[in-house]
Order: C-alpha cells, then structure tokens, then sequence
C-alpha cells in the first residue's frame, strides 16, 4: 500500500485533445528546504488515458554528483551507488530516510547515520570539494528519479524537510518533449500544485479543456501555476 496517491480524472473530448495533439502529462515534486534549489522532471506520461493514478511511498535515495552546471534544461544524473564505478564515475547515492543523515567523505564516499527526526540532512566532511545533491524518489514502482539539484561545499549541511508532499501537474505539447531529470526554474504551462500530507494522504483532480481547466480550483490544497511562475521558491513553503 502505498503513502500518498493522486488520482487524475480527464474527459474523454479532452483525452482525444491531448492525445491527437501530442500532449505530454508532466509532474515535479517539491520539498522543504533551507537552501535554493532547482526543480526536475519527476515523471512523463505520454500515454494520457481517463484515470490516471499517482502513487508513492516516503522512501528517498540521497545523490552527490560533480555535474555542477544544471541551468534550466540541463538533464541530471543521479546513478544508485549499486551500479559499476567505471560506469558512473560522477555520480553515487544511497537509501535515506526521515531521521538521517549522509555524511559525503573525501573521495564521494558516502555514509548514512542517525539525525534529527523528521528531517533528512546532507553534511560535506570533504576537503575542498563541491558537489552537487539532491533526492531521488519512485513513483509507483518506478525507478528513482531526481526531485531537485542543489549545492554543497566543503563543511557545509543541507537540511530538508520532506513532510508536506507537493506534486505540480502540467500538460505540456512543447517540443522536443523534456525528459525525466531535466531542470526546469519556471513553469513551462499552465498546472496545478496539489499538497497532501501525514492526514490527507490522497488527493483527486481533474482536467477539462471545454470547461475550467484544472480542478477544483477552490481548495486551500491546490494552487494554481500560470505559464512563466518561478518554482524554485516553492521549496521554501
């Protein structure tokens, strides 16, 4: 069973729209943070049907990474320390959850220990190195995916708050089509952010281009995200 779920509801006048017309379904997922940080891709969804249902768990890999560029478009890496070292060699990550920290050594290695409840926290024990970071997540039974890229020097700790969940929906016909991982700092359609949290755990929406839109548009857990909208500062909420 999973901890949060979000279930999509689409006519079907606007199921044959989006398809015909070569819509994509995007989603980015969002956290607390205590630091600025860049949006990614969380998922891509060309296969648009009536229902769409949106699940997943509380469970999160912690990433380093030396790819320091990530401007707006850019496609992150975040490799499982599990594969080859030969293979990724700018890249590793390791299982985190609420109450830990990742201690990134000299030379990228990585160590998880006992933090602070309810957050998850990144420490740099390095020797004048940078890294970037984030946090990988699955959707359903996904493999994990980046949330977001930040950065970390030599000494520093990020600390992250994941206990509300924010989802940003956006259907989006843009061309070439962006894929999973790819930064984005601002909206690139219109969508909505739907939060859900400890004791409301799921969530239902819809969409209708002959109607409102996005719905329902009058709820204190969706915010409405026009076109252009920074989405860095939604970490900070």
């Amino acid at each position: 069973m999973s901890d949060f779920n979000i279930t999509l509801y689409v006519d079907q006048d606007s199921i044959d729209y989006l398809n015909q017309n070569k819509y994509y379904l995007y989603g980015i997922k969002f956290l607390a943070t205590q630091f600025p940080a860049s949006p990614l891709i969380w998922f891509t969804d060309e296969v648009l049907l009536k229902s769409t249902r949106l699940q997943w768990n509380k469970t999160y890999q912690a990433f380093i990474s030396t790819q320091l560029d990530y401007r707006s478009g850019t496609v992150i890496i975040a490799y499982s320390s599990k594969a080859k070292a030969d293979v990724i060699p700018s890249a590793s990550s390791e299982d985190i959850k609420l109450g830990q920290e990742m201690i990134v050594g000299d030379n990228g290695a990585l160590s998880i220990q006992n933090g602070q409840v309810a957050q998850i926290v990144i420490v740099s024990k390095t020797t004048n190195t940078r890294y970037s970071f984030g946090l990988n997540q699955s959707l359903d039974s996904s493999p994990p995916t980046p949330l977001f890229i930040a950065q970390i020097l030599s000494g520093e700790s990020k600390i992250m708050m994941p206990i509300t969940e924010k989802v940003l929906l956006t259907f989006s016909q843009i061309d070439p089509p962006l894929q999973t991982s790819t930064v984005v700092d601002k909206a690139f359609a219109p969508g909505i952010l739907i939060s859900l949290s400890s004791a409301e755990t799921s969530r239902e929406v819809t969409y209708d281009i002959n109607g409102d839109g996005w719905g329902p548009i009058n709820q204190e857990w969706i915010t409405e995200i026009t076109a252009g909208d920074d989405l860095t500062g939604i970490y900070n909420g």
